[in-house]
């Protein structure tokens, strides 16, 4: 009973509410027709909202995440290269002392160049990451699926990663609209921090464990 009258007692006030603050139908109807005459239609990113500086406010958490993981490429990139720089010095070395047979150092100095030409890809892509460069988002989604092999905590690493960089919002990071809405809200600054260096460090720790296990995997079966 006591909602039945609060309900008369709203009506009443908007029937003799002034005719200024009403909006009838048909007007709601109008406006709705020529601001977008299709609601329901697919559109950009930037159209759905209403100034650059709040794409930028809206996309903002996500940038940093993927100027975070060109952290992750870096530290592979110097890992890869001084594994390669090793490996190459410890083949030499043996063929200088002749310690075993000249083909196999060549070949171990061989991998120990690509594991440098590795890195040098590795740092491309971390740089282009940091930059959100379009040219970035193939080639991560190409490692991010390799890295699906380090499991299990390299694969749940991949597989977030990969939901960021496939997704519409992750498309639109890496667009030139988005390379405009950067330009036009420079008041806008990302700060590296030491808890993004640390996380680098966890997720490429997650790979290492991975790739570790996986080699351990492989060798036994070869053994067998």
């Amino acid at each position: 009973m006591i909602l039945f009258w609060a309900w008369r007692w709203q009506c009443a006030e908007i029937t003799n509410a002034p005719e200024s603050g009403k909006l009838s139908v048909e007007r709601m109807l109008i406006v709705n027709q020529d601001s977008d005459p299709n609601p329901f239609a697919s559109r950009p990113i930037s159209k759905r909202l209403n100034t650059s500086e709040q794409t930028r406010a809206n996309f903002f958490t996500l940038e940093s995440t993927f100027r975070s993981w060109g952290i992750v490429f870096f530290l592979a990139s110097l890992l890869f290269f001084l594994d390669g720089i090793l490996l190459a010095a410890r083949a030499l070395e043996s063929v200088l002392q002749r310690i075993q047979p000249v083909e196999l150092d060549l070949f171990l100095i061989g991998v120990g160049i690509g594991f440098t030409g590795v890195a040098w890809y590795l740092f491309i892509i971390g740089e282009r990451l940091r930059s959100l460069s379009p040219k970035a988002r193939t080639p991560a989604i190409t490692i991010s699926v390799l890295g699906l092999l380090a499991f299990p905590l390299g694969t749940l690493a991949s597989i977030y990663m990969l939901c960021l960089l496939v997704g519409e919002r992750g498309q639109f990071i890496f667009s030139d609209e988005y390379k405009t809405v950067q330009s036009e809200t420079t008041q806008f600054k990302y700060q590296q921090t030491g808890l993004a260096w640390f996380k680098a460090v966890v997720i490429l720790f997650f790979y290492a464990v991975g790739v570790a296990l996986l080699v351990s995997i492989v060798v036994s079966l070869i053994v067998r």
